[in-house]
């Protein structure tokens, strides 16, 4: 068991670590440089690079975030002990998704326990090997699109560098990864060139098990339904997509005896507290300043999925004509913008399809206004809570309020000029 003293320490060089990787996010892929490897060797140094810049502190690092790692562990404990996950008193709500990860988090702390390996460690396995994914599918998907290596590699470098990817992957511990690269690769197999409808089908299938994982994924059906057309198309592609979670979440209630009630009720209706993120920020503070409850956050709790639905169903109108790649980037923006819940691991989700659009300047923004929100949070409370009690806890969560504001500002500004490229481009082709 670490000290007080030695996981300071540990903290803080984690913190410089992160540091480093920021500076080089900045200065490496931005520098000129020629490539003469073939691409297999360029591929190897990046997988080398990804793992290493995450391993490294998840493995020297002793904690994660300490809500949701306690959460997983209970998760594993009762999965062991041949219980229901989501009827269990000890989860309690603890587990708002679909089933699929439970067996992964049973299955690292089977391996921890009989490694020795720290639990926090093997849990962190999973997401680090689905940043490995989205950053190679970024690099072939340069390739196939006809970009240089250079552009290549450059691309690909951004998302291993990326200080958001890092923290959320090898500090927190959380899975979100895992979803995006799932995601990406559905939208790479059906939808990155002309595609066969074998490997469309391949694509819903990936599709699925993104949805399995995670539920936001399904933010893609409408942009694939929209680009596929056909509705004998659309209606194989949605039905394959769906028939995943169904599945294998019908074969886990059989498994386990469990309701389906609290499973399906967590897991399609979990979207983050309001009061962190957006709008909500702002009359979260004048109600914590205050000391009085207007009522409005608990009205953006009941209706606030709506102005989401409403808001990215607008992106899914205005980028109808765009690539599906586009459409996606622009729609989790919308998802960004409109949401008043929000989780920092959602933070991840636009940083490979942003790449993967080629947008570079609009990322780099984000990825400032995303540092700006998760320092002050995870080093003042999720990995070590010395700072909240140091300040009070009152004042620690203020402090983190306000640090999300530059991170929504950036994301306003960010969809405002996406959406205004579009008019641009609607103008140019209607005047040819």
């Amino acid at each position: 068991m670490l000290t007080s003293l030695s996981l300071h320490y540990v903290l803080v060089l984690s913190f410089i670590w992160l540091v480093l990787c920021t500076v080089a996010y900045w200065v490496i892929p931005r520098q000129g440089f020629t490539l003469r490897q073939r691409p297999a060797v360029l591929v190897t140094l990046l997988i080398v690079a990804v793992l290493a810049l995450r391993l490294i502190p998840a493995a020297v690092l002793p904690v994660g975030a300490g809500y949701d790692i306690e959460s997983f562990r209970r998760v594993a404990q009762t999965f062991w002990e041949g219980k229901g996950v989501y009827s269990s008193p000890l989860v309690a709500g603890r587990h708002p998704y679909f089933p699929l990860q439970v067996y992964w988090i049973a299955a690292a702390m089977k391996i921890a326990n009989v490694t020795g390996l720290s639990f926090v460690f093997t849990l962190k396995w999973a997401p680090i090997l689905a940043d490995v994914g989205l950053t190679v599918l970024i690099f072939y998907a340069f390739i196939q699109r006809g970009r240089s290596a250079q552009m290549a590699v450059m691309a690909a470098l951004l998302y291993a560098l990326n200080p958001i990817s890092i923290v959320i992957s090898a500090y927190h511990g959380q899975f979100d990864a895992e979803p995006a690269f799932l995601l990406a690769l559905a939208w790479y197999l059906g939808f990155s060139s002309e595609r066969s409808e074998r490997v469309l089908r391949w694509s819903a299938v990936v599709l699925g098990f993104a949805i399995l994982n995670k539920t936001w994924p399904v933010f893609f059906l409408p942009i694939a339904f929209i680009r596929l057309k056909s509705w004998k198309k659309i209606l194989w592609y949605g039905g394959i997509a769906g028939a995943v979670p169904v599945i294998f979440t019908v074969l886990y209630l059989l498994v386990f005896h469990e309701d389906p009630h609290p499973l399906l009720g967590r897991a399609l209706t979990h979207a983050g507290v309001p009061g962190w993120w957006g709008v909500s920020v702002f009359f979260s503070l004048m109600q914590d300043l205050a000391g009085t409850d207007s009522g409005v956050l608990q009205s953006l709790a009941q209706y606030g999925r709506w102005i989401v639905f409403a808001g990215v169903g607008m992106s899914y109108w205005l980028t109808r004509k765009q690539s599906s790649i586009t459409a996606l980037t622009t729609a989790l923006l919308a998802l960004y913008v409109f949401t008043n819940g929000f989780g920092l691991q959602w933070l991840l989700w636009i940083v490979p399809f942003a790449l993967l659009d080629g947008d570079f300047g609009g990322e780099n923004a984000y990825v400032l206004g995303g540092l700006i929100y998760m320092l002050p949070s995870y080093y003042g409370c999720h990995l070590d809570e010395t700072l909240a009690h140091l300040l009070t806890f009152e004042r620690m969560v203020i402090i983190m309020k306000v640090s999300a504001i530059p991170a929504w500002l950036i994301s306003v500004g960010w969809l405002f000029r996406r959406l205004s490229r579009l008019r641009i481009a609607a103008r140019t082709d209607a005047r040819a």
